[in-house]
């Protein structure tokens, strides 16, 4: 079943999914608040479509975690477990800001280019940290849309660039690589600086 939020909410903790059966929360246009740790349960499902996901607790996701847009700040975190899989897809933007992404997981990132074209859209601080699989399809970018501090995109895992033909860009992040970044089709863009005592893997015709 689905329960679709349709009203502001401040919880002091989620517990979503059961022993059995598929259970989905879906945000669409509403600010939901963690004040407190809270878990999505492997037969849970969190689904954003819009909205804002903010807050001071940490969001566990040991289901599936389904992000198509809307806002993802506040000082908390939110934690993509190992064996899931995070899909960041559509047409419409997605924003970090502040709050940290931990992907222990596999997380798909696919666009085709900055706001309104699936990208994911930054400033005023945040964290990604990449321990798993990151991976870009098509051409999204990650831009600034708050100013201030760049995302800092801390790549421990692989990031890897699998389709699209054009350029995808971590423009508005600065990513220091101590795992593996590869780049096995069209190009890669970098533009917010980083440090690396990781590798770099770019296939023949491909361009960092």
């Amino acid at each position: 079943y689905t329960v679709t939020l349709d009203v502001d909410a401040t919880v002091a903790s989620l517990t979503l999914g059961g022993s059995s059966g598929t259970q989905t929360l879906s945000n669409s246009s509403k600010t939901l608040t963690l004040s407190g740790a809270s878990t999505v349960g492997s037969n849970g499902v969190f689904s954003m479509s819009g909205g804002t996901l903010t807050g001071v607790g940490a969001l566990t996701v040991n289901g599936a975690f389904q992000w198509t847009s809307g806002i993802m700040s506040g000082t908390g975190s939110t934690t993509i477990a190992s064996g899931v899989t995070l899909a960041i897809s559509g047409a419409g933007t997605k924003f970090l800001t502040q709050r940290t992404l931990t992907n222990d997981g596999v997380m798909t990132w696919n666009g085709t280019g900055g706001n309104g074209a699936g990208g994911i859209g930054a400033g005023n601080g945040g964290t990604m940290q990449n321990n798993g699989t990151f991976e870009i399809q098509g051409d999204p970018t990650w831009f600034n849309t708050f100013g201030g501090t760049v995302t800092t995109f801390n790549n421990a895992g692989t990031l890897k660039r699998t389709t699209g033909t054009g350029t995808a860009g971590l423009d508005y992040a600065a990513v220091n690589n101590t795992g593996t970044v590869e780049v096995q089709t069209g190009t890669l863009r970098l533009g917010s600086g980083g440090t690396s005592s990781g590798a770099f893997t770019l296939a023949s015709g491909t361009t960092l």
